[in-house]
């Protein structure tokens, strides 16, 4: 009898058993790694914020040039590592956008929202001076 299973490939054994036999282990470890050191550069540029408001400024200066030389770090090193991984099908990919009357009056309150909000900020400055 033929079976229609490989060597390496049991019947009974899941999809996610072998999406994880088959998964992209480089491509993961640098997603990882640059999910932790961007991680970190954001606590860094929160803890400088914090040391900035209570006065301490040459501990806030490194800790802001730290947090963005991690960040660069990881923009320069392992986004592109990333980038060549991923296949750029999605780019042809065309989607065609009707405006309906529907989209046309939420525009249009949108707009008066914004002129609103604008024109109250500035009535509150001119009363103040």
């Amino acid at each position: 009898m033929i079976s229609a299973f490989t060597s390496t490939q049991s019947p009974t054994e899941s999809l996610i058993a072998r999406k994880w036999r088959t998964r992209d282990r480089a491509g993961w470890r640098n997603f990882w790694i640059a999910m932790l050191a961007l991680s970190t550069a954001l606590m860094l540029a929160l803890f400088s914020a914090a040391v900035a408001e209570a006065g301490r400024t040459i501990l806030a200066a490194t800790a802001a040039v730290f947090a963005l030389a991690l960040a660069g770090w990881v923009a320069i090193t392992i986004v592109p590592a990333l980038a060549k991984r991923t296949s750029l099908n999605w780019i042809a990919y065309q989607v065609d956008y009707r405006l309906t009357r529907d989209g046309i009056i939420y525009l249009g309150a949108i707009f008066v929202l914004i002129l609103a909000a604008v024109n109250t900020g500035l009535a509150s400055r001119a009363r103040i001076t």
